[in-house]
């Protein structure tokens, strides 16, 4: 071997080393920020958070029964999800704190599985880090950590799929790599149904690397079949033991289809403004559209600096004049911080909710025209993704566009069109496995192998926008467990002190669902829809017309900076009671 030889491959050797240290310096760090994040908000307490008291019952049931059981109730299969925290229950004994730290484990896993994603993909290791770090601040992404719902654990595993696929893919089809992959794509389909689009995904992806026969398409299709299969399974498997899940393609598609395309415009914007938002400091960093730095600074024209302003512009008018300032699908963003507020009064009445001082009002007029911003970026960077692309093809027309385009085109475009077009009420949380098909949609680019260059004034914006994030998503997941703390210790105290059966008491949906859950019950007219079947004591966040105050629970909140209480209430026979 040549001097020159030896030199070259000790240079190669020395960038492999620090390409390994700079990620696992990147693993260190994102997990030191989320165990951080964690620690600060301190997610102990036993008491159920949204939903997820429909899928501990599953728990419960393997737990007491051996079997999986699924409330008629539930939206999500959450077959895989359940058995993941019977096997921590099993360890730690049954408690609604146990099932919310196996969750933050699912969280962490689908952060460092982002920037997996991202580094296979071709990202720098700054560019993975920060979107990474963008998703572990994310407020949606946290706080659904902290609880035992769906979303998180379907993003995981859809996340790891994702990252196996593309790996498989670039190791010209490693069986094994994709094998993995479709395994953990069935698992997230098992979780929630609309981990379909990621087997719809592999079979055209895997059409794009062989010749097409009839061998290659059943080879594709073998996969999706499998995935359905089992779905259909699974839903036949609960119905003949009379537990079938509200969600079902069909009903589904009864109700979206006479509304598909009026949907499909207001869902889909909602996604695309909300996920520009999401993905802001990484597009900051990645794109390569009319925004980057580097195409001001290589093309002068005055149009090509028009089309950016005027893009941004008219989103921004669009998301004022028709959608409002954000947030504008509220569930677990509100503007308030995190919600939702399941009380009676809060949810039901509108009454009693957080103040909306100035401050929070104009800080959501700068985040709305950030998310202009970030929606400005993901359509100016996809669109030079497809441009670069067209280009590439034309110059060489024996070209084939790869298996990983393929794959995150198709996966993207049908999980957008389902989650934006069905049946049922379009909810923030639903947005989180846009994230990563954004990243890597702006990211990479077929005709380039890496990003564009940023300038250090975008890098450091774009830390900052994560550290600002982190910060507002620490302290509302924190005002969203105190009001929780606060709540569920006037129910225990009204229960075990007070002797207070539960069926006596509206104490919020969670409350009513985890003690009182009916597959039969029909609502009451003058009471809460969710399972109260007596309403002598209502649990509030203030006063209730017809109702007297006979305890008050304070607690702190973090963003707002005030103190707030929650109050028992007993009934006034005297007085009239408002309609549920």
């Amino acid at each position: 071997m040549s001097a020159t030889a030896a030199q070259r491959g000790d240079r190669v050797r020395f960038a492999g080393d620090a390409v390994a240290r700079s990620d696992l310096r990147a693993v260190l760090s994102l997990t030191a920020l989320w165990l951080a994040m964690v620690s600060l908000v301190s997610p102990v307490g036993d008491f159920p958070l949204n939903d997820d008291w429909v899928y501990a019952r599953s728990v419960k049931a393997i737990l007491d029964t051996g079997r999986f059981e699924l409330l008629e109730f539930s939206l999500a299969s959450a077959f895989p999800q359940a058995y993941w925290g019977a096997l921590f229950c099993r360890m730690f004994g049954f408690s609604f704190t146990v099932l919310r730290f196996s969750t933050v484990i699912l969280g962490l896993a689908g952060v460092l599985a982002t920037y997996g994603l991202l580094r296979e993909s071709k990202v720098a290791p700054i560019g993975a880090w920060i979107g990474a770090a963008a998703l572990a601040a994310n407020p949606i992404y946290f706080s659904l950590s902290l609880t035992f719902m769906t979303d998180v654990p379907f993003y995981c595993l859809a996340v790891v799929s994702l990252l196996f696929m593309v790996r498989g893919f670039q190791r010209n089809n490693d069986p094994a790599w994709l094998a993995a992959g479709i395994a953990m794509a069935c698992l997230a389909m098992l979780t929630r149904q609309l981990g379909v689009v990621l087997l719809l995904g592999f079979a055209l992806a895997f059409l794009r690397t062989r010749p097409v026969s009839l061998r290659t398409t059943a080879m594709a299709a073998a996969p999706l079949v499998l995935g359905v299969l089992l779905h259909l399974v699974l839903q036949h498997w609960l119905q003949a033991q009379g537990r079938v899940p509200m969600f079902s393609a069909d009903d589904m598609l009864q109700r979206a289809v006479p509304q598909f395309l009026g949907r499909l415009a207001k869902d889909g914007f909602t996604v695309l403004v909300y996920t520009g938002f999401f993905v802001l400091p990484s597009t900051l960093l990645m794109s390569k559209g009319p925004f980057a730095v580097s195409s001001f600074e290589r093309s002068p024209r005055f149009w090509w600096k028009a089309f950016a302003l005027v893009l941004l512009f008219s989103i921004l008018a669009v998301v004022i004049g028709v959608r409002g300032w954000m947030p504008f699908s509220e569930n677990v963003l509100t503007y308030f911080g995190i919600g939702p507020l399941t009380l009676r009064d809060t949810y039901l009445l509108h009454a009693n909710r957080p103040p909306a001082p100035p401050a929070v009002r104009a800080a959501w007029i700068g985040v709305s025209v950030l998310a202009a911003l970030g929606t400005a970026l993901l359509v100016g960077g996809c669109g030079s993704a497809v441009s670069a692309c067209v280009r590439s093809l034309r110059v060489n027309r024996r070209a084939r566009l790869g298996a990983v385009p393929v794959l995150m085109v198709v996966s993207a475009s049908a999980f957008v069109v389902m989650i934006a077009t069905m049946g049922y009420t379009f909810l923030d949380r639903y947005m989180l496995l846009c994230i990563p098909f954004a990243l890597i949609l702006v990211s990479t680019n077929p005709s380039a192998e890496t990003t564009a260059p940023a300038h250090c004034v975008l890098r450091g914006s774009a830390f900052l926008l994560i550290a600002i994030s982190a910060a507002f998503t620490v302290m509302a997941t924190h005002d969203h467990l105190a009001w929780n703390r606060a709540r569920w210790s006037a129910l225990n105290t009204l229960m075990e002190r007070d002797g207070i059966p539960p069926a006596a008491i509206d104490g919020g949906y969670e409350f009513n669902g985890w003690y009182g859950y009916e597959p039969e019950y029909r609502g009451q007219s003058g009471k809460s829809w969710w399972w109260v079947k007596g309403d002598d004591y209502i649990v509030a966040s203030g006063p209730v017309p017809g109702y007297r105050e006979i305890a008050s629970y304070n607690f702190a909140r973090w963003l707002l900076r005030v103190h707030s209480r929650i109050v028992v209430l007993r009934r006034d026979a005297a007085a009239s009671i408002p309609g549920g």
